[in-house]
């Protein structure tokens, strides 16, 4: 009977199955939460793992130390989520003890609310303050695609010229793919890397394809230098991946000075999908944008902008006029 296992024997199959299946940086992330969070939980037997225990392991989270960053444990809630359905999926009778209640529980103190709107004029203002930086050039042509493609910054950066199809007679049929991204390890000492996939690379069988939008033609055609289809398009000084921790603080630090309340780089692909998605309000162009297979993902990031109804209103009275 499974039952009889401890948590630490049904964790040890777990990391020996399902951890190698993960990326290699989610792989590290996983392993420092389970030295960290989850010895408590080592000795309990699976007969006995109920909501309770659940309870218990939450209130030890909650004497941990914790660094002003820290808003909530849903990644170690997940991860333990994770752990207990695949030791439900072999034994039978196995009730999952994690309830609703628990997703409460683990938030620390509400986050406060993010404008992720970004809109095009903001951009702009960002861009502008981008390209007096250190490889502010290259890094606001990195920005303009990730924007106006709606992409992640470890797809933009990982683009070779080998992925662009640049037409210049029939510009609308430019091409761009996405088929690799880099690997940033959050550990000192690693080298970025591109890897040959992308974070929802399952759902688009390996490969994501995009038309090219005009701003990112502009954009490419800026770096178009080589016939080298192995060779970055967006290459630091060196001809080198750049490091994420160079770009997030060339972002952070534009953001400052154009005056925008932004941070990271995430906000790009944000900002860019409400852009296309309010100029075409149509969810199956958005879903195709970010590429996600799951709609409910793709609403967190196609939603229109705060003065849409005020448009909706304008253009009824307009009607009615």
């Amino acid at each position: 009977d499974h039952r009889s296992e401890s948590f630490g024997e049904v964790l040890a199959i777990w990391q020996k199955r399902e951890l190698p299946r993960f990326r290699a940086g989610t792989q590290i992330r996983y392993s420092d939460m389970i030295r960290k969070c989850f010895g408590f939980l080592n000795h309990f037997e699976m007969s006995k793992f109920d909501s309770k225990v659940v309870d218990c392991w939450i209130d030890y989270l909650m004497l941990l130390p914790k660094t002003k960053r820290r808003r909530a444990y849903k990644h170690e809630l997940d991860l333990l989520s994770g752990v207990l359905k695949h030791f439900q999926e072999r034994t039978d009778g196995f009730v999952f003890p994690i309830k609703k209640r628990h997703k409460d529980a683990v938030r620390i103190f509400e986050p406060a609310m993010k404008n992720k709107e970004m809109t095009p004029e903001e951009f702009f203002r960002f861009r502008n303050e981008l390209k007096k930086l250190k490889d502010g050039e290259i890094l606001a042509e990195m920005a303009t695609v990730q924007y106006f493609q709606a992409l992640r910054i470890s797809e933009v950066a990982a683009l070779t010229w080998g992925s662009i199809v640049l037409n210049f007679g029939d510009r609308h049929l430019s091409r761009l793919t996405v088929d690799k991204s880099v690997k940033w390890l959050r550990q000192g000492g690693y080298k970025p890397s591109i890897e040959k996939n992308f974070k929802n690379s399952g759902t688009n069988k390996g490969v994501k394809e995009q038309p090219i939008f005009p701003e990112s033609f502009e954009a490419l055609v800026g770096r178009y230098k080589t016939n080298s289809s192995e060779e970055l398009v967006f290459a630091n000084s060196e001809g080198n991946l750049f490091s994420y921790r160079t770009i997030q603080q060339r972002f952070d630090t534009a953001f400052q000075r154009a005056g925008l309340n932004y941070s990271s780089t995430h906000i790009l692909r944000h900002g860019g999908c409400r852009y296309i998605y309010n100029k075409h309000p149509d969810l199956a162009v958005a879903q195709q944008l970010l590429g996600n297979s799951d709609l409910k993902s793709v609403l967190v990031y196609a939603q229109r902008n705060t003065g849409a109804l005020n448009e909706v209103a304008k253009s009824e009275w307009a009607e009615k006029a």
